[in-house]
Formats: structure tokens, C-alpha cells, sequence
């Protein structure tokens, strides 16, 4: 048993009642309008309290229900007496929302019609029918409950009401009396009629002795084209068809018809119509000289798929094929899968070309599908089982795994929707064939510019494959073992993987990393550690940040940093946070004390790199106090010293706020470091994290000789002010050197082509909110507003300068290049003036 978890609401509304004459009709109409929420494998259920005693001979029940997927719901009603009658389940496959009315007079239950509106009556699904409520006592409580029998979508019970008479149900006035009213149609269906009392429309069909008959109306659209054909073969009476084009809408009085057609059936009619696809057909179902009864209008078309018969169906192979169920038809084979049939299907034969596993699957496609296979290629006979057959096994779409084939074995597809649904998709077939044998002890020598690959063979191959940062470079001879990689970038980390290719096989492939030397005389280099892991990137935080300041680093990593064989300007090292951090390594902190000393200055964030990693002999040069600890993990915003002064800030946690556990620090100035004792502190805990104890987390060191060295156990990226002004201020530290800013600017000259247009506003949106965009170089002419920041008021007020009348021009310098009349922390690296 499932236990559903439940919504109730009970809701008692003033009952309206009409009371007559001994003899009169006795009615009682009710509504209850909840609104309540109807989620996921949950069920509401509403109530409403009837007062008013009747014999029950009629009963309808209005049903206003939004919901984005009808066939999701199961609705019940039962009556005080117990006796429950199921509306609908499992009904109207993908359409959205319920507004019908269920009724003693209704027409056959159709899901087409679900959405027709309240004047449409219908007869409920079922179990149970909405006579069995017929003869009860309409006194106490009536029960309305939905279930969402299904994930994904969900809606709302916007209103239920009854209507209990104690007369018996009169006929009811067709929901698709006139042509405005005509209900849709799709093909192929069987849509059932009653015409009794429907009233004459006044549009003459142009039969002879048809006249202007009392009629119904159905709305056809075309999907394909073909010739779609109209029949009323089997009715009860003597009828008529007609079909208009509904290109102008309904016909008017004197128009004249497609076609009309009367006794081609018996005393019924079938008219086919050559129509084209997005053409709408209006179709009038009426009685030969005002004849009514009952009957059923069955739709059908000549499009459909070339294979959509068994006896049609067409090779597939592996990979992916695309295909149309779009007026496909059902040709009587249905898989007896969990009772599920796969109508209005293709058919598609498969041949297996590998020894293993075949995954077939509709992954892709556009709407609810289903599959079955069945072995051999004969068609099978209606009532045996396939092989295997799967419905929602990836959502909406379906996989089917056809295990241990061999090569050869024949394999009938059938490919179909879940009730009547139909649409273009993709068929999807993969043999999962072994894997190659593997290559054995690839080394990868990386040299200026090129990288030397070696390894051993196995055995021989068909063919060697190899592979640079997932791009093919070079097919090498089945028996090589070596390949030589040229044309790299200096200072570049590769990834190199070594693919054998085996026939019956599938490619498998070995792979090593290697990072190339290079000169990195006046270069800034970013040696990253951190993993991808994590809420801040700061990598490519520092890198946008340094561009903006026209410096385009080199990076390298994670491999050892003794690949740097030649001291850069500044090494910005990025080491990360727990748990996604790189631990330095003894020979690590060997090369920064060597670059150091060799005039390199350094700038080295990472969250445990001080106070809980063990230390190398960078420890003798970072600035930092030996007794450092490990991090409390309070920190959420800073404050800064020395050179940042003013740099305060709320922080962002990379791992999350209590899970970064940084590094809390304290400065070396008591001779504790090798190359002098000025360690000053840089940022500080603002305490808004709750920290009990006032700790560092930055650290600036003056060394008497070598580089300038930059200690944090924050990360750049987490750093929630400006960046690009962080940088300016790191940058002039670490170079001694102040950064040098352009005084002149326009303002809204985001982009720096001396001009004011769209295209500076969509260039400040992307650099506020599209990753990995190019941050404005001068952030004075990006504030648009004049208001001393950077946001996306200043793209608004730009859009509404260049395009609203009557808005306010931007603030000065604009059209001639002018220096800022506002005093505030932005500047300009490049602004396309003097």
C-alpha cells in the first residue's frame, strides 16, 4: 500500500435552493471554490455539506481544476451514502487543466473534451457511473478528492460544484451547438454525438432536402498534408456532413461548402477532404430533413510515417536517428507491457554489430514516448509479448537495454506515445562493446614548447590515437609507442591521453599531465590548487581582474611549481579551500623561497596553508607567525589594514558559511622570518560570524631583499567588494609601484570605443551577470548614474537615456572626454580618451 500524504479543507457554501409546487423539480445547486494546491503524489480533498433532503434522479458535477498535465490526476466524488464514482484517472495524456462538467445526460467520457468548459457534460470514466448516485438521500456530507498520481507538474483545485435534482435528467443542449462553440478534433478519433436537442444554426449545408438543419460542430486542424476523411457510418439517424474552410473563421449564412455529403454509408455519410498542413476545417454533423438522434464522428487521414505499419518498418543503426510520430496510426500490435498498449507507432529493424549490451533509448525527444522490441524481424501477431517493452524510464522518455547480443541478432523497434500523444523525437542505439586494452607506463617529458609521450604496448592495435586537452592531434600506427607533441605554449598545463583502437573493441584511453617551462621574465603567473569545487572561483576572479588592469597572467598548475624555472613579476598563488584545496608540497615551498629571493614577489591564499597543512620552507619567507591555528570557521567579513585600509567587506565562504575553516594568522615581526621582521597586518575578522576572538587572515610582508610577499588564508574570489580595486591595491604593494589610471573619461563609454550606445549598457549587463565575461576597464565611465557604484541601475539608466523621451541625460563628462565631478573609489585602466 502507498500512503499518500494529504491536503483537506472543508468548506460549507449557502445552498441555493428551488423549491416548487407538489409535482415541480426539487434542485439544489452547491459550489465550493478551496484554491487549494495540488502537488505531487499528494491529495486534496474538499467537502461540502448539503442541508436539503431529496430523492436524487440527477446529478452533475462541475469540475475547474488548472493543472499542467490532466493525465496525472485521479478525481473521485462520493455521496453521503458512501458510494464513490471515479470522474477520471489516468485521462487527457499531456493536455493541461479540467473544466467539464460530469453528469447523468452527459456524453460518453472522452478526454479530448476535458477542457471543453462547464457547458460540456460527460459521463465519468469510471469505476462507477454518475447514475449510481440515483436514489440516494442528498442529505451530509459529499467528498471531492484529487490525486497527482505523478511528478513534475502540479496545479490547483480552483472550484467543484453540485447540482442534485429530484426530476429526471433532461437532455442536454450539445456543448457544440453553434460553429463558435465547435469542439477540436484530432485524428484518429471517435467522437461520439447526440442531437436531440440542438438547436438549427442557420448555415445551410448545401446537401439537397438537408436545409438548415439542426446540427453539432467539430474543429479540425490540419497537422499534415493528406486527405482527412469525416464519417457518421453507424449512426442511429439519417445524417448529413459538411466541411468549410475555417481559414476566415465560421461560415456565415451563404457560403458555401468544401463538400457536403449525405447517404454515402447507409443512411450516413463519409466525406473526404484533400487538405493541407495548418489549414483549419470546420465540420457540421446534421440530420437529413430534420432528423436527430445519436451517433459517432469517426476522423481519420491518409498521412502517416513510411514506416508506420510493422510490415514498413526501416532500418536504424547505431547512433542517433531522428523521427515523427505525426500522424502515425495504430496498427493493432500492443505490447502487453504493465497493460500498457504503444499506439499511433513506427517500426524499425536493428541488426547488432558488437558482442554486448544494445541501450536503445528516446532520450531527446519532444514528447511522452514509448518503446518495445521484439527479436526477429517478422511482424508479430496482435496478443504476443515482445522481448522487452518501457514507458517513463528517463522522465517523459524511455530506455531499454537488450542485453548480451551478438553480433547479427535481429531486433524488431516499435516506437509509439503514451495514450494519444504524438510528436518528433529521437531514436538513440549504442552497443557497449568491451573495452581495448589499455596502454602501460605512459610518462609524459614536457620540454620548451613540447611534450614527449612513451609508454608500452600490450599488444599490437589497429590504431593509436592521441589526444591534447580532448582535441585528436595525431593516428599513430597500431604498434607505437612514443609520439612527440610540439607546438605548445610555455608555462601551459596539458592533458594528454594515449587512445588504442581495437576492432570488436571500444576505445579506451590512457592519459597523463604535464606542464611546459617557459620564460616567465616580467610575467604575472597564477599557480592554481584549488579544485572546481566550491562557491567562488577564484582563479578566474583574479584573471578578470588583472585583465582590467591590462595584465594577462600566465596559469599554470596543479602539477609542482618547479616547473617555474624563471622568475615571473608577481606569482599569484591559488591554492584553495578545504576540502577542494592543493596542500604545498616540501618542494613547493623550495621554489617560491628560490623565486622569492630571486626577486619574484608573491601573493599566497590558501585556507589551511598556514595553520593546519604542515609547513615547507616557505613558512621562513610567508610573513606569517609560527603559531598559526587552524580557523574556528566564524569568518564572514573582514576588515582591512596596512595598504587595504578601507578594503572592508562582507565575505563569501567557498565551501559554504561554517565549512571553510580558515587559517586564523598572525604576523611574524619578531625576527621569526629569514629575510627581515616588517610583517604587518592586512585584513581582519570583522566578528559578524560570531568569532568570540579578534583574528587575521591577511598578511604583508616587507622583506629586506627578494620579493614583496602577500599572505592570506581568504580567498581572492570570496571577497565581496570591489575586485578590480582589490587588485590595484595588491598589485601596487607587490610591485611597489603605484598602478597607473586614466584620469579622463566618458561617461557611458562602457565599452571604450568613444562612443555612447546600446552596446556599453549590454556590455555592463554582461559583465554584472553572464560568468566568464570581460570586466569594464574603466569603471568610472560604467557608472552611469554617478553614484559611486557599479550595478544594474547603471545599465538601466543608460537604456533609458538613449530610448525613453523626457529621461534624465547621463551626469558629466559625456560627448567630450572630462575628469569626474564626483569624488568616489572608481577609476579608469583603459577609457578610450587621453
Amino acid at each position: 500500500m502507498r500512503l499518500r500524504d494529504s491536503v483537506t479543507r472543508v468548506m460549507v457554501i449557502g445552498v441555493a435552493v428551488v423549491w416548487a409546487s407538489p409535482g415541480w423539480a426539487t434542485d439544489i445547486v452547491q459550489s465550493s471554490a478551496p484554491g487549494s494546491a495540488i502537488l505531487d503524489y499528494q491529495t486534496v480533498t474538499d467537502t461540502m455539506t448539503i442541508a436539503d433532503a431529496l430523492t436524487i434522479q440527477d446529478i452533475r458535477v462541475g469540475v475547474d481544476i488548472a493543472h499542467t498535465f490532466q493525465s496525472d490526476l485521479d478525481i473521485d466524488v462520493t455521496s453521503p451514502a458512501g458510494t464513490t464514482v471515479k470522474l477520471m484517472q489516468n485521462a487527457g495524456a499531456g493536455a493541461d487543466d479540467v473544466l467539464v462538467t460530469f453528469a447523468s445526460s452527459g456524453m460518453a467520457f472522452d478526454p479530448l473534451q476535458l477542457t471543453a468548459g462547464l457547458g460540456y457534460w460527460m459521463q465519468a470514466l469510471g469505476p462507477g457511473a454518475m447514475s449510481d448516485f440515483h436514489g440516494e438521500d442528498s442529505v451530509g456530507e459529499w467528498t471531492f478528492e484529487v490525486f497527482d498520481d505523478f511528478g513534475g507538474d502540479t496545479g490547483t483545485l480552483n472550484e467543484w460544484s453540485l447540482f442534485l435534482s429530484d426530476a429526471p435528467p433532461p437532455a442536454p443542449s450539445p456543448a457544440n451547438d453553434t460553429c463558435a462553440d465547435a469542439i477540436v478534433v484530432t485524428e484518429p478519433s471517435v467522437t461520439p454525438f447526440i442531437t436531440p436537442s440542438a438547436t438549427a444554426s442557420g448555415i445551410a449545408s448545401g446537401c439537397a432536402g438537408a436545409g438548415s438543419p439542426v446540427d453539432v460542430w467539430y474543429r479540425f486542424e490540419v497537422v499534415c498534408d493528406s486527405d482527412v476523411t469525416f464519417a457518421t457510418c453507424g449512426s442511429s439517424f439519417d445524417t448529413t456532413l459538411a466541411v468549410w474552410d475555417g481559414t476566415s473563421g465560421c461560415p456565415l449564412p451563404g457560403d458555401a461548402a468544401l463538400d457536403c455529403l449525405n447517404d454515402s454509408c447507409g443512411l450516413n455519410a463519409e466525406l473526404t477532404i484533400p487538405a493541407v498542413a495548418g489549414q483549419t476545417l470546420y465540420v457540421q454533423v446534421a440530420g437529413f430533413s430534420g432528423a436527430t438522434g445519436d451517433g459517432t464522428l469517426t476522423v481519420t487521414s491518409t498521412a502517416a510515417p513510411i514506416n508506420d505499419d510493422c510490415v514498413s518498418a526501416i532500418p536504424v543503426f547505431a547512433g542517433t536517428t531522428p523521427f515523427s510520430t505525426i500522424c502515425a496510426t495504430t496498427d493493432g500490435i500492443a505490447p502487453g507491457c504493465g497493460g500498457f498498449a504503444t499506439p499511433l507507432d513506427i517500426w524499425y529493424t536493428y541488426t547488432a554489430t558488437c558482442d554486448g549490451d544494445v541501450t536503445v533509448d528516446t532520450f531527446g525527444s519532444a514528447f511522452d514516448t514509448r518503446l518495445a522490441i521484439w527479436v526477429g524481424t517478422s511482424c508479430p501477431v496482435p496478443g504476443v509479448s515482445p522481448l522487452y517493452c518501457n514507458d517513463n524510464s528517463g522522465g517523459p522518455q524511455t530506455e531499454i537495454v537488450i542485453q548480451s547480443a551478438s553480433i547479427g541478432d535481429e531486433f524488431l523497434i516499435q516506437v509509439g506515445g503514451s495514450s494519444i500523444a504524438t510528436g518528433l523525437g529521437v531514436l538513440n542505439v549504442g552497443c557497449d562493446l568491451p573495452a581495448a586494452p589499455p596502454v602501460n607506463s605512459l610518462d609524459c617529458d614536457p620540454s620548451l614548447g613540447q611534450i614527449i609521450a612513451t609508454w608500452n604496448n600490450p599488444q599490437v592495435f589497429d590504431e593509436i590515437l592521441i589526444y591534447v586537452d580532448g582535441s585528436l592531434v595525431s593516428a599513430l600506427p597500431g604498434s607505437a609507442t612514443s609520439a612527440l607533441i610540439d607546438g605548445l605554449n610555455e608555462y601551459t598545463t596539458y592533458d594528454v591521453c594515449i587512445e588504442t583502437v581495437l576492432s570488436g573493441y571500444s576505445p579506451e584511453q590512457t592519459c597523463c599531465t604535464a606542464t611546459t617551462p617557459g620564460d616567465a621574465t616580467g610575467l604575472h603567473m597564477i599557480f592554481y590548487g584549488e579544485g572546481i569545487s566550491g562557491l567562488v572561483d577564484s582563479v578566474a576572479a583574479l584573471e578578470t581582474a588583472l585583465n582590467a588592469h591590462g595584465i594577462d597572467p600566465v596559469i599554470v598548475g596543479p602539477a609542482s611549481m618547479s616547473s617555474i624555472t624563471v622568475p615571473p613579476a608577481v606569482l599569484w598563488v591559488i591554492l584553495g579551500t578545504y576540502p577542494a584545496n592543493h596542500p604545498m608540497s616540501p618542494l613547493d615551498g623550495e621554489t617560491l623561497v628560490a623565486l622569492q629571493a630571486a626577486g619574484t614577489a608573491i601573493y599566497a591564499s590558501g585556507g589551511d596553508t598556514f595553520g593546519f597543512d604542515p609547513q615547507t620552507a616557505f613558512a621562513a619567507i610567508d610573513g606569517v607567525h609560527p603559531d598559526a591555528l587552524d580557523g574556528d570557521d566564524t569568518h564572514e567579513g573582514m576588515i582591512g589594514g596596512d595598504f587595504l585600509t578601507g578594503f572592508d567587506a562582507t565575505y563569501t565562504q567557498d565551501q559554504g558559511t561554517s565549512l571553510d575553516w580558515i587559517d586564523q594568522i598572525a604576523p611574524a615581526n619578531g625576527g621569526e622570518d629569514d629575510v627581515g621582521s616588517d610583517s604587518r597586518v592586512l585584513l581582519t575578522d570583522d566578528g559578524s560570524g560570531g568569532s568570540t576572538i579578534v583574528y587575521n587572515t591577511g598578511i604583508a610582508y616587507y622583506p629586506t631583499s627578494g620579493g614583496r610577499v602577500c599572505s592570506v588564508s581568504t580567498e581572492f574570489g570570496g571577497y565581496d567588494g570591489d575586485q578590480i580595486e582589490l587588485a590595484a591595491a595588491l598589485l601596487e604593494f607587490l610591485l611597489d609601484s603605484p598602478v597607473a589610471t586614466i584620469d579622463q573619461f566618458r561617461r557611458g563609454d562602457v565599452n571604450g570605443d568613444t562612443t555612447f550606445d546600446i552596446s556599453d549598457a549590454v556590455f555592463t549587463l554582461a559583465a554584472l551577470f553572464i560568468p566568464a565575461s570581460p570586466a569594464p576597464e574603466c569603471t568610472d565611465a560604467t557608472d552611469s548614474n554617478d553614484d559611486g557604484v557599479v550595478d544594474i541601475s547603471d545599465a538601466v539608466y543608460s537604456l533609458a537615456a538613449l530610448f525613453i523621451p523626457g529621461s534624465p541625460s547621463l551626469p558629466a563628462p559625456t560627448g567630450a572626454c572630462g575628469t569626474d565631478p564626483t569624488p568616489d573609489a572608481l577609476d579608469c585602466i583603459v577609457s578610450g580618451c587621453p
